[in-house]
């Protein structure tokens, strides 16, 4: 835009005299009513910062967009995180925060924010849950090989394939994550394990991210790293866990028969060919692990609140990520009353935890069609992992 159209812009912001004192820093455009608006970071008390920064430790106000008024004046509008729109009073703000003339320095000639320095992690916590989750993994592999682990401790080691393998996949979801979100520059913490007395020794793993994610892109990259490195690890496992199998035939309904997703029926006719009637596979448990990663992967990529799928449903859709989030709850809600009751547990938890996604800083900034694919193809992932009655026959 140019400068006399940004400086009647200010003018009617009534914010122009202070700012002339202040060297102007572009680091965003948008295009709003036709308009090219060029928006600016500001030097307040000699720190360089962006407004949404200031705006944000002053008010619980998210900057929304500009917009033209009926008298045809620009003005800068706010939503809340409640959606609610307001105007925000610039010259109440400005003159709370006496602004001082700064220059700008040599780093921000060619390049962007230098990366913010974090504290270093304190990792003690990670480590002990990890070891805890490898006892139990390692504990559950063993059960599942006939394996008792209070008369004869010393083959426990039999549970190690179940045990690395699944740990492998988790692993390898959560780095997707932690190491795209490092990339970025955001403030996360590593992997936490969860051990658990369940058949599978684990309740999975999580990561926390303790820094505001600024844009859709950012969004998409963190949350779909995880689910497409995890779903790239699990299909080997599963593969070679379907090699090691046995097809036996099955006189009575024994054990716990797991259930299909179209992605393991068709690995399963590929690798195994097709099973006669009246035969069932005998799961090798490597591909038990890896049956449980396409698990994992199906849960996480549910469009619902900050699941993994929650983050790419907003990063591709915007606040209609929050109606599909509904729709998939009922939907949940349906397959545990007439499929697998444990989606009502489900259910429980996700109703807890809140359909809607919270604002970004920068919700305007728009996704590339790199990234566009990369989020339908998590859309797609989705679609093939997905497991109906993931157990039956307990």
């Amino acid at each position: 835009m140019p400068g006399r159209q940004v400086k009647t812009i200010y003018k009617h912001l009534k914010i122009l005299e202070p700012l002339a004192k202040v060297r102007n820093l572009p680091f965003d455009r948008l295009r709003v009513n036709g308009l090219r608006l060029k928006l600016f970071s500001f030097s307040v008390r000699g720190e360089l910062v962006e407004p949404q920064k200031i705006l944000l430790q002053e008010a619980r106000w998210i900057p929304a967009f500009a917009g033209m008024t009926e008298k045809g004046i620009f003005r800068l509008f706010t939503r809340s995180s409640k959606g609610v729109m307001g105007k925000m009073d610039f010259r109440k703000f400005w003159l709370r925060n006496k602004i001082e003339e700064s220059t700008r320095p040599e780093y921000m000639e060619d390049g962007p924010y230098p990366a913010p320095i974090y504290p270093r992690p304190r990792i003690a916590v990670n480590f002990i849950l990890f070891i805890l989750t490898l006892a139990t993994t390692l504990l559950a592999g063993a059960l599942q090989e006939g394996v008792n682990p209070l008369k004869n401790p010393e083959q426990i080691f039999k549970g190690i394939p179940f045990s690395f393998s699944l740990l492998g996949i988790l692993l390898a979801h959560e780095l997707g994550h932690y190491l795209v979100a490092k990339k970025h520059g955001l403030n996360v913490t590593l992997p936490y394990f969860i051990p658990a007395p369940s058949f599978i020794g684990t309740f999975g793993a999580f990561i926390k991210i303790l820094s505001p994610v600024r844009d859709r892109r950012i969004l998409l990259d963190v949350g779909a790293a995880g689910p497409l490195v995890g779903i790239a690890v699990s299909i080997p496992l599963l593969i070679l866990g379907l090699q090691l199998s046995e097809v036996k035939m099955v006189q009575e309904q024994a054990g716990t028969t797991l259930g299909s997703s179209l992605l393991l029926s068709l690995l399963s006719r590929l690798v195994v060919g097709p099973v006669p009637e009246g035969f069932n596979i005998v799961i090798h448990p490597v591909g038990f692990a890896g049956w449980i990663g396409l698990l994992v992967t199906s849960l996480n990529l549910l469009p619902i609140g900050q699941l993994d799928g929650g983050h790419v449903a907003y990063a591709l859709l915007g606040e209609r990520q929050n109606k599909i989030a509904k729709y998939v709850f009922v939907g949940l809600l349906g397959l545990g009353v007439f499929g697998w009751p444990g989606w009502l547990l489900w259910g429980l938890l996700l109703f807890i935890m809140g359909f809607r996604h919270p604002p970004l800083l920068k919700w305007w900034v728009p996704l590339d069609r790199k990234r566009k694919i990369m989020g339908w193809v998590a859309v797609a992932i989705f679609s093939l992992t997905f497991i109906p009655v993931p157990f039956s026959g307990f």
